[in-house]
């Protein structure tokens, strides 16, 4: 009976790791915030400044001398109208970052991302969001 109790006690603390151990990604959420505007127009330029600013982080792929790797992506609709004083502009900046692993004679890229969602009804913007990360991968 004894070494049943302790084989479950071993087995259940094994399984409460396993999580950890097998997980490839986390994310934070982003507190949610809430803005007034004057008009539905200045709601909506501060969408397109949040754009254009996503835009400006925007970097192809660089390799430098010693193998490592840097790119910026953003994956978005731009800003969508979503019906009279509606409007949306959701967006994902992903950032990859690698290293070349000489003894491996791999890149190892890591990838972390900020996922943005802002949204003007009327005169109100609404924005929340995530940031997080994915499991590194290895490349050639």
């Amino acid at each position: 009976m004894r070494k049943s109790m302790v084989r479950m006690a071993l087995v259940g603390a094994i399984a409460s790791c396993m999580p950890t151990l097998a997980h490839a990604s986390g994310q934070l959420p982003v507190p949610p915030s809430t803005e007034q505007f004057e008009s539905h127009e200045a709601c909506l330029a501060a969408l397109q400044d949040t754009y254009a600013q996503d835009k400006k982080q925007i970097s192809a792929k660089q390799r430098e001398p010693n193998g490592d790797t840097r790119e910026v992506v953003l994956d978005t609709k731009g800003i969508e109208s979503l019906g009279p004083n509606h409007a949306r502009y959701e967006a994902t900046l992903w950032y990859h970052n690698g290293r070349f692993d000489s003894e491996l004679q791999k890149t190892e890229t890591s990838h972390t991302y900020e996922r943005l969602l802002s949204e003007c009804t009327d005169k109100t913007l609404q924005t929340s969001g995530e940031n997080g990360y994915t499991l590194s991968t290895f490349d050639p």
